[in-house]
């Protein structure tokens, strides 16, 4: 038998018999605060023990609030609690039993609850401080009260989920939420699909014209927003038509400036950024060599995000140094910008087309050519190559005749033959040679391209851009992912066999795996995929091979690729090359260019006289360790432009 009676708190003690084990001190503010405005209104079930205290069997969240409302001076230490006493063998069956049949208060009762409350005249904060939870909970339950009836009629029968009810609650149009409620078919379980309908001609906030604008510009400009009260970035733009003003408005200015900077047009893309079929190639920057200023603050940027990236290998990826790491990349980047430099003639008929990202920032494609004006920018490269093969000519002519004094002032006679020759064109590599080097190459670049996700966005752009807009395959590029035969470096092997391993192997699951993964992941995983298609190699012997050079050469300075790192002239190599070539490598070799003339002239002779493979042997021993590369591998250094004069093209035309 049970007995109900008043037992001070300072005897109250937690039991060991109660079963709740976990939560026991879920939401006991909540709890303290309505005790506080309510008192205690249901009682604790306890049991005697040998000391004039007693055990809380059920109710040990109601203790604890009660505990705390003393600490804080809300109530007495000996506050009269209501207990009921039960017997010590009953004491587990009743803790069961509270804690077991117990059924949570319905979502819409504690909304209806609420809505008598504010009816009443209490107002948010109030009921909020009443009964321990915040203000945002109770405006989420008074919006649910202001529900047309028919929507709170269907959620207590079932044909509305709670959280479609909820999504209901963005407009407070009863005809408006009762329109949507019929267009549904039921029941509704899918939230989305009710904020879609009564959000149309509305704008979410992560929209890119929203994010390029702004929300402070937007509501500075008179411009209202509608929030969600049951999701924090449930944000929506009430006048999308101010914010296409409003991107417009800052576009045009970014256009005048753009304009200013000597361009024939500039064009505002708003609504995509890729390029339409009525553009044709683009032209490309140069870059100018860093002033000594600038390369010293480049190499103190790359120090310190290498001593970064060092220190932070096995740090956590909230480690605030990271943010230090992008900064300094992104101020390095900048600094590198600074010098690009375009080519002043041909910016006269190429512009820019100016869009906006997914992710509001805008977006500079620099030197598009329309195809109108393609034909232009041909003959002003016609031009100089013209004006280029004249002046080589020039110069071929005078190293002809320096050469032929050279031959009567030295005495070489018969055995000179090869040393006279070097001023002339040297002779072309060996087929076979050829194809290793360009093979040496190609391995090189397909790494470096694996480890360069922005690389491998250019070139996979490149490449469909070629297909969709020439009707022709990228030459050296194949983005069909037919991967060529070649034996990559091991860190390249590694990772692809890496990727294979955990990427699903049927159709439909490499697809959901793609559709899940992040775009740094994509971007990395493309980054290999994309090298895989890369083959560069030739025999350097026809135009489509001097195709494939020039776009090896564009990639290697794109990468800054240094081949010295994945190639090293060997005996073998040397012993492939023809005579002449190896006195040429020799003549121009650091040692011999370090010689006075009689002291070179005379060792060439020497050379001259030996046979091809002892040749081979000395140039590999002189040439040892100094990184010599072999035309083919040499990465190309972009030069700065020179302004043809008309003075200038007539001197050329008189010669």
């Amino acid at each position: 038998m049970s007995i109900l009676q008043l037992i001070p708190l300072n005897r109250l003690i937690v039991s060991r018999l109660n079963v709740r084990r976990t939560d026991r001190k879920a939401d006991i503010d909540a709890l303290a605060a309505s005790i506080s405005a309510h008192g205690v209104l249901q009682n604790l079930a306890v049991t005697p023990t040998e000391t004039d205290k007693f055990e809380v069997v059920a109710g040990g969240r109601r203790l604890a609030a009660l505990k705390s409302l003393a600490k804080a001076g809300a109530i007495a230490r000996d506050f009269p609690v209501p207990c009921q006493i039960i017997e010590s063998g009953d004491a587990n069956e009743v803790s069961l039993a509270e804690n077991v049949q117990r059924v949570a208060m319905d979502a819409m009762d504690e909304v209806d609850a609420f809505s008598s409350l504010a009816e009443a005249g209490q107002s948010v904060d109030d009921i909020a401080r009443r009964f321990g939870i915040g203000a945002r909970h109770v405006e989420q339950r008074l919006a649910l009260a202001a529900l047309c009836p028919k929507i709170k009629a269907a959620y207590r029968r079932g044909d509305v989920t709670l959280d479609s009810a909820r999504a209901f609650c963005l407009v407070d149009d009863h005809s408006k939420q009762e329109a949507v409620f019929k267009s549904l078919s039921k029941p509704i379980t899918h939230p989305g699909s009710v904020r879609s309908q009564l959000m149309q001609g509305r704008m979410r906030h992560t929209d890119r014209l929203a994010r390029f604008v702004g929300l402070e510009a937007y509501e500075a400009a008179g411009g209202t927003l509608k929030r969600d009260l049951f999701e924090t970035d449930g944000i929506y733009v009430d006048d999308p038509a101010l914010i296409n003003k409003l991107a417009h408005d800052r576009l045009d200015a970014v256009r005048n400036d753009a304009l200013s900077q000597g361009w024939a047009w500039v064009e505002v893309n708003i609504n995509q950024h890729r390029f339409e079929s009525a553009y044709g190639a683009r032209i490309q920057p140069t870059r100018r060599t860093m002033t000594e200023e600038e390369q010293a603050e480049a190499d103190r940027l790359a120090e310190e995000i290498e001593a970064l990236e060092e220190a932070l290998d096995e740090a956590d990826d909230d480690d605030e140094r990271w943010a230090r790491v992008d900064a300094a990349s992104a101020e390095l980047e900048t600094l590198r910008a600074t010098t690009q430099e375009w080519d002043v003639e041909m910016k006269r008929h190429a512009g820019v087309i100016l869009s906006i990202g997914h992710d509001g920032a805008t977006n500079y494609a620099y030197g598009v050519v329309r195809k109108a004006d393609q034909k232009k920018i041909n003959d002003i490269r016609r031009r100089r190559e013209l004006e280029e093969a004249k002046r080589n000519r020039l110069n071929a002519s005078n190293l002809d005749g320096d050469a032929d004094h050279a031959d009567e002032d030295s005495g070489l006679g018969d055995d000179a033959d090869c040393v006279a020759g070097l001023s002339e064109a040297v002779p072309r590599l060996p087929k076979a040679l050829m194809s290793e080097l360009t093979l040496a190459r190609t391995r090189a670049i397909r790494l470096k391209v694996s480890q360069n996700p922005d690389m491998a966005l250019s070139l996979c752009v490149f490449a469909l851009a070629r297909s969709s807009f020439a009707h022709q395959t990228a030459h050296g590029i194949d983005v069909r992912a037919e991967t060529a035969g070649i034996s990559d470096h091991e860190a390249l092997e590694e990772a692809r066999s890496a990727l294979a391993g955990h990427s699903p192997s049927a159709e439909s699951d490499l697809l959901d795996w793609c559709m899940t993964q992040s775009s740094i992941d994509l971007q990395t995983t493309l980054a290999l995929l994309v090298a895989e298609t890369i083959d560069l190699r030739h025999e350097g012997i026809g135009v489509a091979d001097r195709r494939l050079q020039a776009i090896g050469d564009k990639i290697a300075t794109a990468l800054d690729l240094d081949m010295t790192r994945f190639w090293r002239a060997d005996l073998a190599f040397w012993s492939c090359l023809p005579k002449a070539t190896l006195l040429d490598t020799l003549a121009n070799s650091p040692a011999l260019v370090a010689l006075d003339d009689r002291e070179r002239t005379t060792l060439l002779k020497a050379h001259a006289k030996l046979k091809k493979d002892a040749l081979a042997i000395a140039v590999d021993q002189t040439l040892e360790g100094t990184a010599w590369l072999p035309e083919p591998l040499i990465t190309p250094v972009e030069t700065p432009l020179y302004e043809v004069t008309d003075a200038g093209v007539e001197a050329l035309e008189a010669a």
